[in-house]
């Protein structure tokens, strides 16, 4: 890879990490379409945690490694076969990510190429400035569902 950067891969989150303190955080849910789910929210809220306490870095891009969706908001599917005790948590949890991600003390970019639903629309507005190609749509609803 050279010296210039650092890869590191992880299930959900990859991180391309430039000597000159650029972080790129590429969200990498295929199959769930980046659907926000409780492991995704502890690792980005690490990834925060961590941009937070590390003076070298100057900027942040979140971006998409799933073609034509940047983050499809909630995992619905995660949400629905959770105990009804664990989903103020966990949407507890979600909410302060989107603020920790706001509050960043450096730049941060969302870089859309594709929809943005519910969530994924409120990280992406979390964000100083958001860059969307073409494909970029945007989509914030609020709905009540109703858990078993």
């Amino acid at each position: 890879m050279g010296p210039y950067f650092t890869v590191i891969s992880q299930s959900y989150l990859f991180f391309l990490s430039f000597l000159v303190g650029i972080v790129v955080v590429g969200i990498n849910r295929p199959k769930a379409k980046n659907a926000i789910s409780k492991n995704l929210v502890k690792m980005m809220s690490e990834t925060v945690e961590n941009v937070r306490g590390n003076k070298s870095i100057r900027t942040v891009i979140l971006c998409s490694l799933v073609p034509g969706i940047f983050c499809a908001g909630a995992d619905l599917k995660e949400r629905s076969k959770m105990h009804p005790s664990e989903v103020g948590p966990f949407v507890s949890k979600a909410r302060a990510l989107i603020n920790e991600i706001g509050t960043l003390p450096v730049p941060t970019i969302a870089a859309i190429d594709g929809v943005a639903l519910g969530g994924g629309l409120e990280m992406a507005l979390a964000c100083d400035i958001r860059i969307a190609g073409k494909g970029g749509r945007f989509f914030l609803f609020f709905c009540a569902i109703r858990l078993k």
